[in-house]
């Protein structure tokens, strides 16, 4: 009985699993000394005075077959400590893949790192396909100071007089 129960466990998990799974997810990871090949063997490294630290954003997707033919791309948009947004665009040529963005050193420095991103998959006329937000991300709201402000309004609220106050 139970290797009929582990058997029909196994089935169905491999039904499940080969069912198509389309997606797009973002991985965060700090860089640091230990990413140094040098570190793990303990050779001499000239690097390891200097090491690299920061972060890195791993952008992994799996699409179908048929949106290839609409020219798709990875649009990751990354919000950092600073305040300020920036974009970043891969093309897509091959059903699964990934791309890596780093930010160390001198960036990591000036930017305080990432706060949020979001990454998206969009055909080429801009469709959303798949998209994937950091817990944090919200669409930056920007006041340009070089516009005038909106005209006030003259209307001038009265109460009235029938009104109980």
């Amino acid at each position: 009985m139970k290797k009929i129960v582990h058997l029909t466990t196994f089935f169905l998990l491999l039904v499940f699993s080969a069912c198509g799974r389309y997606y797009v997810e973002v991985y965060q990871k700090k860089i640091d000394a230990s990413d140094l090949a040098s570190s793990s063997i303990e050779s001499p490294d000239p690097r390891s005075k200097h090491p690299p630290y920061g972060q890195m954003l791993a952008i992994e997707w799996q699409l179908p077959q048929k949106i290839l033919s609409e020219n798709p791309l990875v649009q990751l948009d990354v919000l950092f400590w600073d305040n300020v947004e920036r974009h970043y665009v891969w093309p897509i040529q091959q059903r699964k893949g990934f791309v890596t963005l780093p930010i160390i050193n001198g960036q990591f420095e000036r930017t305080g790192g990432v706060l949020a991103y979001r990454a998206r998959v969009l055909t080429e006329e801009g469709k959303l396909f798949r998209e994937w937000r950091h817990q944090l991300w919200v669409n930056l709201i920007t006041i340009d100071n070089e516009s005038p402000p909106p005209p006030r309004s003259k209307a001038v609220s009265t109460p009235s007089q029938d009104m109980d106050l």
